[in-house]
Formats: C-alpha cells, structure tokens, sequence
C-alpha cells in the first residue's frame, strides 16, 4: 500500500529517521534556542541591582534616597515610581507573548527570535544613556516586548529542533540559560556597584546577548 513506508515496527525505518544525530549545528541551535533565556535572565538580575545603586536613585528618584535613607530596605523600595520601574517589563512581556505567538506562526520561530532580541537591543540603547525617567520606562518597555517574544518562542524552538529522545534536555537549557543570565547579571551589579556610571554600564550590556540572539538567529536554520 503507498504512503505506510514510514510507520514501521521497533528498528523500521521511523525508528532510524526519529532518532536524529546531534551534530555541532544543531549543539549551535540549541545555543541560539537557549539564548531567549539568558536576555530574561539577565533583565531579573540586573534590575533589583540597578535600583540600589545610589548614584541611579540619585538621578531617578531622588525622593527615595533622601525620604528613606534610614529606613528598612523592604519600606525604602515601596515606592510606585520604582516599582512601575520595575514591573513594566513584565506588562510589556504579555503584550510582547502575543506578538511573539502571531509572529512565529506567520513568519517562523527565527525571526520571531530576531525580533526579540531587536527589541531587547533597543531597549538597552535607551536605557544606558538615560536622562529622564521616561527614557527609562520606554527602554523598559522596549525589554518587556523582547523578553515576551523571545519567552514566548525560544522553549517552542528548542522543541521542534531537538532530536525527540533529547527534547528534554534541550528545553531545559532554556531555564539553564535564565539561572546563568540572573548569575552573570549579580556578578556585574556586584562589580560596579562602587562606580558612578556603573548602573549605565549595567544596563547597556543587555545588549550583549541580544547581540547573541540577533546574530545566533540568523545563522540557524528553521524548524
């Protein structure tokens, strides 16, 4: 009968075809794949370090530091400006989980994946040279759309290209990928948190691996 070749019992032909070979490139997708977790990652960590540095809170919200200079950490943070700060990223990010879901049924999981990063990468330009706090917000924005696209995008992509008997374990270096981008992001915060720009240099390197995502992306193939 025509069209049965391809299911067949244990050893057939399926069995070879499903197995799949872990080659260099697809180690290289699995990276790409992975990188939409490390610019999340990156974004938890750097922003609970950023609105601790003096010197940020001094140009931002000069209220908090002087009003609250002497108080509890958990009181000195209740503010709404910060935590509007803050949680925009995450508002965005559902708005973002939509547009990522359009995007890679319309046009594929890779540029879906680029255009997070793009947005990532913007908003990193405006953040590190900010002057206001609308600058700021706008850079956040910017973050929250690409963190939404690319949480949206990058586990189905390390799906759909990872060899079945190995889908576990390339989903998981997605959350692999946000553990590390959190690791790096508190070492940096750590590293210049005694620095006057220190907070711009912070912020300014999500761009790195937006890069990664952008340029990674473009070099893999679709699924």
């Amino acid at each position: 009968m025509a069209g049965g070749a391809i299911i067949s019992g244990p050893g057939g032909r399926s069995a070879s075809y499903n197995k799949g070979r872990l080659t260099p490139y697809v180690l290289l997708a699995c990276f790409v794949g992975a990188c939409t977790g490390l610019v999340f990652g990156y974004d938890i960590g750097i922003a609970g370090g950023v609105i601790s540095y003096p010197d940020f809170q001094a140009r931002f919200f000069p209220h908090v530091l002087n009003h609250h200079a002497d108080t509890n950490a958990f009181c000195k943070y209740s503010d709404p400006l910060i935590q509007l700060f803050v949680s925009v990223l995450f508002l965005a990010g559902i708005v973002g989980a939509f547009i990522g879901s359009f995007t890679s049924k319309k046009f594929g999981r890779k540029p879906t994946m680029m255009l997070g990063g793009i947005f990532f990468l913007l908003g990193a330009i405006l953040l590190a040279p900010a002057v206001h706090v609308a600058m700021l917000m706008v850079g956040r924005i910017c973050m929250g759309l690409g963190v939404g696209i690319c949480v949206q995008c990058g586990p189905l992509f390390l799906s759909e290209l990872a060899p079945y008997h190995l889908r576990g374990a390339f989903n998981t270096q997605f959350q692999l990928f946000i553990t590390i981008g959190i690791l790096l992001a508190q070492c940096i915060n750590y590293g210049n948190m005694n620095y006057e720009w220190g907070w711009r240099l912070n912020l300014g390197l999500a761009g790195i691996p937006a890069l990664l995502l952008i340029v990674g992306a473009a070099c893999v193939p679709e699924t």
